[in-house]
C-alpha cells in the first residue's frame, strides 16, 4: 500500500507543468512633440522599451523616452498641455486592465503637474489583454 502511494506521488510530481512566459510592454513619450509609442508582448524589458521608443520616433516624436515598462500587467502614461518633461507626467503599472491603470496615471499627473488638464496619452497591457 505504501509503495503504491509512493509511486502515485512520484507520478504526479513528474508531470510537466505548463509555464507561461512573462510578457513585457512599454510606453515611450515625447513631451517635445506630444507623440508616443507603445509595445507589448515582448519577451524582455529591453526589447519592449526599444520598440516603444522606435514607434514613438516613427510617429514623429523627438527625444522619446520610456515613461513606463510593464511585466504581465497593464499601465498608462498621462500628461497635460503644460507637461514639459517626464517628471511632470503620471504613470501607472501593475494593473490587471487598461481602464484600471488610467485613473492612477491621471492622479499621478495631477499631483506632479497640477494644471488640471491631464489626459491619458497612451496605455498598454504587456500581453494585449
Amino acid at each position: 500500500m505504501i509503495r503504491t502511494l509512493l509511486i502515485c506521488a512520484l507520478a504526479f510530481t513528474a508531470v510537466p507543468q505548463a509555464v507561461s512566459a512573462a510578457t513585457f510592454g512599454a510606453i515611450a513619450y515625447s513631451t517635445k512633440s506630444d507623440k508616443y509609442g507603445r509595445a507589448w508582448n515582448y519577451s524582455s524589458r529591453k526589447d519592449a522599451e526599444a520598440a516603444a521608443v522606435k514607434f514613438c520616433k516613427a510617429a514623429g516624436g523627438r527625444r522619446c523616452k520610456v515613461g513606463v515598462w510593464l511585466e504581465d500587467s497593464c499601465g498608462a502614461l498621462a500628461a497635460s498641455e503644460t507637461s514639459k518633461n517626464m517628471k511632470q507626467t503620471g504613470i501607472s503599472y501593475g494593473f490587471k486592465s487598461a481602464p484600471a491603470s488610467h485613473a492612477r496615471a491621471l492622479t499621478e499627473c495631477e499631483a506632479r503637474d497640477g494644471a488640471g488638464t491631464c489626459v491619458v496619452k497612451a496605455s498598454v497591457c504587456s500581453n494585449k489583454k
